[in-house]
């Protein structure tokens, strides 16, 4: 070979070499980064899920998630029930085991899977208590829930069921 080809081929197993050092050490890095999501409460949940049950349960969170800095962790946040947490506890109970549409099924096994059903249903200390499982039958439901974020409707529908009841 020509003393340019070897040059050329030198230079090639080079870059070649180079090239393959720093991707091997940029694997590393990002692998030895640990780059986990926040959590929030003494339960751990994340920001999608207290800001689930804070706007479609109707919790407040102390401090406010809106009031963190949502890129670090703040066990120290707690949730709290309001009336309207007890209120939409009650539409939720309605949705899984009285009024079940075929697109809420979801969310009635996974309830059935954490032991409840028409005789045995959701309470607001079992909610309280268990943020990650109320968290999952709420995604169960229909657009993942969604209907709870209509304030509005909920406490209509629970005025409905709620005087149903009291008509029976």
């Amino acid at each position: 070979m020509k003393k340019t080809n070897k040059m050329l081929v030198i230079g090639a197993l080079f870059v070649l070499l180079v090239g393959a050092i720093w991707f091997y050490i940029s694997n590393e890095r990002s692998e030895s980064k640990v780059d986990e999501a926040a959590v929030f409460t003494k339960q751990e949940l994340s920001e999608v899920q207290v800001d689930v049950l804070v706007s479609y349960l109707y919790m407040t969170a102390t401090p406010s998630i809106n009031a963190v800095d949502r890129t670090v962790t703040n066990k120290s946040m707690q949730l709290t029930s309001t009336e309207d947490t007890k209120k939409a506890v009650a539409v939720l109970n309605y949705y899984l085991f009285d009024d079940l549409s075929e697109y809420d099924k979801n969310a009635f096994e996974k309830a059935k899977e954490y032991g409840f059903d028409k005789e045995k249903r959701l309470t607001l200390e079992w909610i309280m208590n268990h943020n990650k499982k109320t968290f999952d039958i709420l995604y169960g439901l229909q657009d993942n829930g969604s209907i709870f974020s209509d304030k509005d409707a909920i406490l209509k529908t629970y005025t409905r069921i709620t005087e149903k009841d009291n008509d029976s």
